[in-house]
Protein backbone atom coordinates (compact mmCIF):
# COMPACT_ATOMS: atom_id res chain seq x y z
CA UNK A 1 0.00 0.00 0.00
CA UNK A 2 2.83 2.42 0.84
CA UNK A 3 4.56 1.62 -2.44
CA UNK A 4 1.34 2.14 -4.39
CA UNK A 5 0.82 5.49 -2.67
CA UNK A 6 4.34 6.71 -3.41
CA UNK A 7 4.26 5.62 -7.05
CA UNK A 8 0.81 7.08 -7.64
CA UNK A 9 1.98 10.43 -6.32
CA UNK A 10 5.07 10.32 -8.51
CA UNK A 11 3.23 9.30 -11.66
CA UNK A 12 0.69 12.09 -11.15
CA UNK A 13 3.37 14.60 -12.12
CA UNK A 14 4.50 12.75 -15.24
CA UNK A 15 2.97 12.43 -18.69
CA UNK A 16 3.05 8.67 -19.13
CA UNK A 17 -0.21 7.89 -20.88
CA UNK A 18 -1.92 4.52 -20.29
CA UNK A 19 0.75 3.14 -17.93
CA UNK A 20 0.11 0.43 -15.35
CA UNK A 21 2.49 -1.14 -12.83
CA UNK A 22 1.99 -4.53 -11.23
CA UNK A 23 3.87 -6.65 -8.73
CA UNK A 24 4.55 -10.36 -9.09
CA UNK A 25 5.95 -12.92 -6.69
CA UNK A 26 5.18 -13.32 -3.00
CA UNK A 27 3.75 -9.82 -2.58
CA UNK A 28 1.28 -10.37 -5.38
CA UNK A 29 0.27 -13.73 -3.91
CA UNK A 30 -0.23 -12.21 -0.44
CA UNK A 31 2.55 -14.39 1.01
CA UNK A 32 5.41 -11.95 1.55
CA UNK A 33 7.56 -12.02 4.66
CA UNK A 34 9.95 -9.34 5.90
CA UNK A 35 12.68 -11.06 3.87
CA UNK A 36 10.82 -10.99 0.55
CA UNK A 37 11.94 -8.87 -2.36
CA UNK A 38 9.54 -7.26 -4.81
CA UNK A 39 9.26 -7.78 -8.55
CA UNK A 40 7.69 -4.93 -10.52
CA UNK A 41 6.54 -4.90 -14.15
CA UNK A 42 5.42 -1.91 -16.20
CA UNK A 43 3.16 -1.88 -19.24
CA UNK A 44 1.27 0.46 -21.54
CA UNK A 45 -2.28 -0.32 -22.64
CA UNK A 46 -1.61 1.09 -26.11
CA UNK A 47 -4.43 -0.78 -27.88
CA UNK A 48 -7.88 0.58 -28.64
CA UNK A 49 -10.92 -1.54 -27.80
CA UNK A 50 -11.05 -2.94 -31.35
CA UNK A 51 -7.42 -4.11 -31.15
CA UNK A 52 -6.00 -1.30 -33.29
CA UNK A 53 -3.25 1.03 -32.14
CA UNK A 54 -4.66 3.67 -29.80
CA UNK A 55 -5.14 6.99 -31.54
CA UNK A 56 -4.16 9.32 -28.68
CA UNK A 57 -0.36 9.19 -28.49
CA UNK A 58 0.34 12.66 -27.14
CA UNK A 59 2.37 11.12 -24.32
CA UNK A 60 4.79 9.38 -26.69
CA UNK A 61 7.01 12.40 -27.38
CA UNK A 62 8.24 12.61 -23.77
CA UNK A 63 7.84 8.93 -22.94
CA UNK A 64 11.48 7.89 -22.54
CA UNK A 65 12.48 10.89 -20.43
CA UNK A 66 9.49 10.43 -18.15
CA UNK A 67 10.21 6.70 -17.89
CA UNK A 68 13.68 7.46 -16.54
CA UNK A 69 12.09 9.79 -13.99
CA UNK A 70 9.65 7.04 -13.04
CA UNK A 71 12.41 4.42 -12.75
CA UNK A 72 14.30 6.73 -10.39
CA UNK A 73 11.16 7.15 -8.25
CA UNK A 74 10.62 3.38 -8.14
CA UNK A 75 14.20 2.73 -7.03
CA UNK A 76 13.98 5.49 -4.42
CA UNK A 77 10.64 4.23 -3.10
CA UNK A 78 11.98 0.69 -2.78
CA UNK A 79 14.99 2.02 -0.85
CA UNK A 80 12.82 4.21 1.39
CA UNK A 81 10.45 1.34 2.22
CA UNK A 82 13.27 -1.08 3.01
CA UNK A 83 12.73 -3.59 0.21
CA UNK A 84 15.74 -5.51 -1.12
CA UNK A 85 17.27 -3.97 -4.25
CA UNK A 86 15.66 -4.90 -7.57
CA UNK A 87 17.16 -8.06 -9.06
CA UNK A 88 20.02 -8.09 -11.58
CA UNK A 89 20.90 -4.43 -11.00
CA UNK A 90 17.41 -3.34 -12.19
CA UNK A 91 17.87 -5.21 -15.47
CA UNK A 92 14.15 -5.96 -15.71
CA UNK A 93 13.00 -2.41 -14.95
CA UNK A 94 11.61 -1.73 -18.40
CA UNK A 95 8.26 -1.10 -20.03
CA UNK A 96 6.22 -3.26 -22.41
CA UNK A 97 3.63 -2.19 -24.96
CA UNK A 98 0.49 -4.30 -24.78
CA UNK A 99 0.37 -4.37 -28.59
CA UNK A 100 3.79 -6.08 -28.65
CA UNK A 101 2.89 -8.47 -25.81
CA UNK A 102 -0.19 -9.69 -27.69
CA UNK A 103 1.25 -9.79 -31.21
CA UNK A 104 4.28 -11.74 -29.95
CA UNK A 105 2.31 -14.67 -28.51
CA UNK A 106 4.09 -17.81 -29.69
CA UNK A 107 6.36 -15.82 -32.01
CA UNK A 108 10.14 -15.60 -32.23
CA UNK A 109 10.31 -12.39 -30.15
CA UNK A 110 8.06 -13.65 -27.37
CA UNK A 111 10.88 -14.92 -25.16
CA UNK A 112 13.68 -12.70 -26.46
CA UNK A 113 11.90 -9.47 -25.50
CA UNK A 114 10.54 -10.93 -22.25
CA UNK A 115 6.94 -10.47 -23.44
CA UNK A 116 6.14 -14.07 -22.50
CA UNK A 117 7.18 -13.67 -18.86
CA UNK A 118 5.41 -10.30 -18.65
CA UNK A 119 2.18 -11.77 -20.05
CA UNK A 120 2.22 -14.89 -17.89
CA UNK A 121 2.96 -13.03 -14.66
CA UNK A 122 0.27 -10.48 -15.48
CA UNK A 123 -2.28 -13.28 -15.86
CA UNK A 124 -1.06 -15.75 -13.24
CA UNK A 125 -0.02 -13.62 -10.27
CA UNK A 126 0.04 -9.92 -11.14
CA UNK A 127 -1.26 -7.49 -8.52
CA UNK A 128 -1.78 -3.95 -9.74
CA UNK A 129 0.18 -1.24 -7.93
CA UNK A 130 -0.99 1.75 -9.94
CA UNK A 131 -2.92 2.39 -13.16
CA UNK A 132 -5.78 0.06 -12.23
CA UNK A 133 -8.03 0.98 -15.16
CA UNK A 134 -5.28 0.29 -17.70
CA UNK A 135 -4.24 -2.88 -15.87
CA UNK A 136 -7.76 -4.32 -15.99
CA UNK A 137 -8.13 -3.31 -19.63
CA UNK A 138 -4.81 -5.01 -20.49
CA UNK A 139 -5.85 -8.22 -18.74
CA UNK A 140 -9.14 -8.32 -20.61
CA UNK A 141 -7.48 -7.72 -23.99
CA UNK A 142 -4.90 -10.46 -23.40
CA UNK A 143 -7.63 -12.92 -22.39
CA UNK A 144 -9.58 -11.92 -25.50
CA UNK A 145 -6.51 -12.67 -27.62
CA UNK A 146 -6.50 -16.24 -26.29
CA UNK A 147 -10.25 -16.41 -26.97
CA UNK A 148 -10.13 -15.00 -30.49
CA UNK A 149 -11.98 -18.03 -31.93
CA UNK A 150 -14.61 -17.96 -29.19
CA UNK A 151 -17.22 -15.76 -30.98
CA UNK A 152 -17.44 -18.26 -33.87
CA UNK A 153 -17.34 -21.41 -31.71
CA UNK A 154 -18.86 -20.38 -28.38
CA UNK A 155 -20.78 -23.62 -27.82
CA UNK A 156 -17.73 -25.92 -28.15
CA UNK A 157 -14.82 -23.58 -27.41
CA UNK A 158 -12.20 -24.73 -24.87
CA UNK A 159 -9.28 -22.47 -23.79
CA UNK A 160 -6.46 -24.77 -24.96
CA UNK A 161 -4.50 -21.84 -26.39
CA UNK A 162 -4.26 -20.28 -22.93
CA UNK A 163 -3.65 -23.59 -21.15
CA UNK A 164 -0.82 -24.44 -23.55
CA UNK A 165 0.87 -21.13 -22.75
CA UNK A 166 0.57 -21.75 -18.99
CA UNK A 167 2.13 -25.20 -19.36
CA UNK A 168 4.81 -23.68 -21.60
CA UNK A 169 5.56 -21.15 -18.88
CA UNK A 170 6.00 -23.88 -16.26
CA UNK A 171 8.35 -25.80 -18.56
CA UNK A 172 10.26 -22.59 -19.32
CA UNK A 173 10.75 -21.92 -15.60
CA UNK A 174 12.23 -25.37 -15.05
CA UNK A 175 14.46 -25.11 -18.13
CA UNK A 176 15.65 -21.64 -17.12
CA UNK A 177 16.62 -23.02 -13.72
CA UNK A 178 18.73 -25.73 -15.34
CA UNK A 179 20.38 -23.19 -17.63
CA UNK A 180 21.42 -21.00 -14.70
CA UNK A 181 22.32 -23.77 -12.24
CA UNK A 182 25.87 -23.32 -10.89
CA UNK A 183 28.48 -26.07 -10.66
CA UNK A 184 28.41 -28.13 -7.43
CA UNK A 185 31.45 -26.31 -6.03
CA UNK A 186 30.13 -22.81 -6.77
CA UNK A 187 29.64 -20.42 -3.88
CA UNK A 188 26.14 -19.72 -5.24
CA UNK A 189 24.98 -23.33 -4.93
CA UNK A 190 23.16 -22.77 -1.60
CA UNK A 191 21.14 -19.87 -3.01
CA UNK A 192 20.28 -21.92 -6.09
CA UNK A 193 19.06 -24.80 -3.93
CA UNK A 194 16.69 -22.41 -2.18
CA UNK A 195 15.53 -21.13 -5.57
CA UNK A 196 14.86 -24.70 -6.73
CA UNK A 197 12.94 -25.40 -3.52
CA UNK A 198 10.77 -22.32 -4.00
CA UNK A 199 10.18 -23.18 -7.66
CA UNK A 200 8.76 -26.57 -6.62
CA UNK A 201 6.16 -24.86 -4.42
CA UNK A 202 5.30 -21.26 -5.29
CA UNK A 203 5.72 -21.21 -9.07
CA UNK A 204 4.23 -24.70 -9.40
CA UNK A 205 1.19 -23.55 -7.44
CA UNK A 206 0.86 -20.37 -9.49
CA UNK A 207 0.71 -22.41 -12.69
CA UNK A 208 -1.24 -25.51 -11.66
CA UNK A 209 -3.77 -23.86 -9.34
CA UNK A 210 -4.75 -21.95 -12.48
CA UNK A 211 -4.76 -25.11 -14.62
CA UNK A 212 -7.04 -26.79 -12.06
CA UNK A 213 -9.36 -23.80 -11.72
CA UNK A 214 -9.77 -23.54 -15.50
CA UNK A 215 -10.28 -27.30 -15.74
CA UNK A 216 -12.96 -27.21 -13.06
CA UNK A 217 -14.90 -24.76 -15.26
CA UNK A 218 -13.94 -26.38 -18.55
CA UNK A 219 -17.49 -27.07 -19.65
CA UNK A 220 -18.34 -23.35 -19.43
CA UNK A 221 -15.03 -21.44 -19.45
CA UNK A 222 -16.21 -18.12 -20.86
CA UNK A 223 -13.82 -15.16 -21.33
CA UNK A 224 -15.42 -13.38 -18.37
CA UNK A 225 -14.64 -16.39 -16.15
CA UNK A 226 -10.94 -16.22 -17.07
CA UNK A 227 -10.87 -12.45 -16.55
CA UNK A 228 -12.29 -12.96 -13.05
CA UNK A 229 -9.87 -15.81 -12.39
CA UNK A 230 -6.89 -13.59 -13.19
CA UNK A 231 -7.81 -11.24 -10.34
CA UNK A 232 -7.62 -14.09 -7.79
CA UNK A 233 -4.59 -15.39 -5.93
CA UNK A 234 -3.49 -18.99 -6.60
CA UNK A 235 -4.99 -19.99 -3.25
CA UNK A 236 -8.33 -18.44 -4.22
CA UNK A 237 -8.22 -20.36 -7.51
CA UNK A 238 -7.87 -23.62 -5.61
CA UNK A 239 -10.94 -22.72 -3.55
CA UNK A 240 -12.81 -21.90 -6.75
CA UNK A 241 -11.92 -25.33 -8.15
CA UNK A 242 -13.38 -27.05 -5.08
CA UNK A 243 -16.54 -24.95 -5.31
CA UNK A 244 -16.99 -26.22 -8.87
CA UNK A 245 -15.84 -29.79 -8.09
CA UNK A 246 -16.45 -30.58 -4.37
CA UNK A 247 -14.74 -33.99 -4.69
CA UNK A 248 -11.41 -32.10 -4.98
CA UNK A 249 -11.70 -30.81 -1.41
CA UNK A 250 -9.58 -33.47 0.41
CA UNK A 251 -6.71 -33.06 -2.07
CA UNK A 252 -6.91 -29.27 -2.03
CA UNK A 253 -6.89 -29.29 1.77
CA UNK A 254 -3.71 -31.39 1.79
CA UNK A 255 -2.10 -29.14 -0.84
CA UNK A 256 -2.89 -26.06 1.23
CA UNK A 257 -1.52 -27.64 4.42
CA UNK A 258 1.74 -28.52 2.69
CA UNK A 259 1.93 -25.05 1.21
CA UNK A 260 1.46 -23.51 4.66
CA UNK A 261 4.52 -25.48 5.79
CA UNK A 262 6.46 -24.11 2.81
CA UNK A 263 5.55 -20.54 3.79
CA UNK A 264 6.84 -21.19 7.30
CA UNK A 265 10.20 -22.20 5.83
CA UNK A 266 10.49 -19.25 3.45
CA UNK A 267 9.59 -16.80 6.23
CA UNK A 268 12.94 -17.63 7.85
CA UNK A 269 15.86 -15.21 7.41
CA UNK A 270 17.85 -15.93 4.22
CA UNK A 271 20.81 -17.36 6.12
CA UNK A 272 18.61 -19.68 8.21
CA UNK A 273 16.76 -20.94 5.13
CA UNK A 274 19.99 -21.58 3.22
CA UNK A 275 21.38 -23.42 6.25
CA UNK A 276 18.65 -26.05 5.87
CA UNK A 277 20.27 -27.09 2.58
CA UNK A 278 23.84 -27.39 3.87
CA UNK A 279 23.57 -30.72 5.67
CA UNK A 280 22.74 -33.76 3.51
CA UNK A 281 19.96 -35.26 5.62
CA UNK A 282 18.13 -31.98 6.18
CA UNK A 283 18.48 -31.08 2.49
CA UNK A 284 16.95 -34.41 1.51
CA UNK A 285 14.09 -33.81 3.94
CA UNK A 286 13.35 -30.42 2.36
CA UNK A 287 13.43 -31.74 -1.19
CA UNK A 288 11.44 -34.86 -0.25
CA UNK A 289 8.72 -32.51 1.01
CA UNK A 290 8.88 -30.65 -2.31
CA UNK A 291 8.60 -33.90 -4.28
CA UNK A 292 5.59 -34.94 -2.21
CA UNK A 293 3.99 -31.58 -2.95
CA UNK A 294 4.55 -32.12 -6.66
CA UNK A 295 2.86 -35.51 -6.49
CA UNK A 296 -0.11 -33.96 -4.70
CA UNK A 297 -0.43 -31.32 -7.41
CA UNK A 298 -0.28 -34.03 -10.07
CA UNK A 299 -2.99 -35.98 -8.23
CA UNK A 300 -5.11 -32.84 -8.17
CA UNK A 301 -4.84 -32.35 -11.95
CA UNK A 302 -5.68 -36.04 -12.39
CA UNK A 303 -8.74 -35.59 -10.16
CA UNK A 304 -9.92 -32.71 -12.35
CA UNK A 305 -9.44 -35.00 -15.35
CA UNK A 306 -11.53 -37.73 -13.66
CA UNK A 307 -14.34 -35.24 -13.00
CA UNK A 308 -14.34 -34.14 -16.63
CA UNK A 309 -14.56 -37.65 -18.00
CA UNK A 310 -18.35 -37.56 -17.64
CA UNK A 311 -18.34 -34.63 -20.10
CA UNK A 312 -16.07 -36.60 -22.49
CA UNK A 313 -13.20 -34.16 -21.98
CA UNK A 314 -9.79 -35.83 -21.79
CA UNK A 315 -8.20 -33.02 -19.82
CA UNK A 316 -4.90 -34.64 -18.86
CA UNK A 317 -4.27 -36.05 -22.34
CA UNK A 318 -4.87 -32.69 -23.97
CA UNK A 319 -2.61 -30.93 -21.45
CA UNK A 320 0.23 -33.31 -22.26
CA UNK A 321 -0.24 -34.19 -25.95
Amino acid sequence: TDLASQLSQGIAGLTLGPLFVFAAGSYARGEASEHSDIDLFLGYDDLAADGSQAADAGWVGSRRTNEFRLFAQIIQAIDDLGFPALSADSKYLKTHNLSDVISAIGGERDDVDNHFTFRMLLLLEGKCITGHMYHRSAVNKIVDSYYRDYPRHASEFKPWFLLNDIIRYWKTLTLNYENRRPSPDSEDVDARRVKSFKLKFSRMTTCFATVCAIGARMTEAHPEDIQALVMMTPNERLRLATAQMPSLLPLVKEVRNRYAWFLEQTALPTEALQAKFLEDEERRRMFDAADLYGRLMFDLVNAVDDNLSSANIEYMRLLVI
